[in-house]
């Protein structure tokens, strides 16, 4: 039986609504786990002490300090480029056109995304592997 298409059409807006929902969803437990891991080592005396004596300390501290450094970071960014998008829309002489289009530019840019959301699953995976590990091979 042939797939039947969808009838709906597609709707940009929505679309791009989904998109900042799943983004902000995503950067809120990423930003989340960067920091509970952390806390929860350091709050759990146990574990602490097997973290310290590891020699992995500060290691597992960067993994997950720069994966929550680097979502805040991109939330600054990208609230910069919003903001100054939005003024120089409102350059009515259009003085600033170059400089409207650079920022246009980085502002649809995908690949800060990419970079800074692969840069923290990395760390995570990194950081989680390392903790479980020390209690998988003491």
């Amino acid at each position: 039986m042939a797939e039947e298409k969808n009838k709906e059409p597609w709707n940009h807006k929505e679309f791009n609504q989904r998109a900042a929902d799943t983004s902000k969803t995503l950067r809120t437990w990423l930003v989340a786990y960067g920091i509970g891991l952390p806390v929860l080592v350091l709050t759990k005396k146990e574990v602490a002490d097997v973290v310290r004596a590891s020699g992995d300390a500060e290691l597992i501290t960067f993994l997950f300090l720069s994966g929550v450094e680097l979502q805040v970071f991109n939330l600054f960014y990208i609230k910069w480029l919003s903001w100054l998008r939005a003024e120089l829309l409102l350059d009515e002489a259009n003085s600033h056109k170059k400089l409207y289009q650079w920022a246009d530019k980085l502002h649809k840019a995908f690949w800060t995304d990419v970079v800074v959301d692969g840069w923290t699953l990395f760390a995570y995976s990194w950081g989680t592997y390392l903790v479980i590990s020390l209690y998988l091979h003491p």
